[in-house]
């Protein structure tokens, strides 16, 4: 199961299109024999215009942020920096993603 985000037009609210996230990697990583491990998240979405259904836009993002140490709330915190990374990157690309021919639907008027 995905995370699901709609795509409204800011006058209206009238959705056109809906947005699935699947995350697909969020795991520590110690390279090369490190005792401090780097906080990898990548989200893959998808943009779908509604009613039918149809994907019209992919975008895959992916972020690492190294702990500051070891420690177990090192940890937690570069994964709340790499998680906020791939978030915004995906907002960012859904905001500028929606297709011309989307945009002047009557669903987004």
């Amino acid at each position: 199961h995905g995370i699901m985000f709609m795509i409204c037009s800011t006058t209206s609210w009238a959705c056109g299109a809906r947005g699935i996230s699947l995350l697909r990697e969020f795991q520590a990583e110690y390279k090369n024999g490190d005792a401090i491990p780097s906080a990898h998240v990548r989200l893959n979405a998808k943009l779908v215009r509604l009613p039918q259904r149809v994907i019209v836009a992919t975008k895959s993002a992916a972020f690492s942020t190294k702990a500051k140490s070891g420690a177990l709330i090192d940890a937690v915190h570069a994964f709340d920096e790499s998680l906020g990374r791939v978030l915004k990157q995906i907002v960012e690309w859904a905001l500028s993603a929606v297709p011309p021919k989307l945009q002047n639907s009557p669903r987004l008027r």
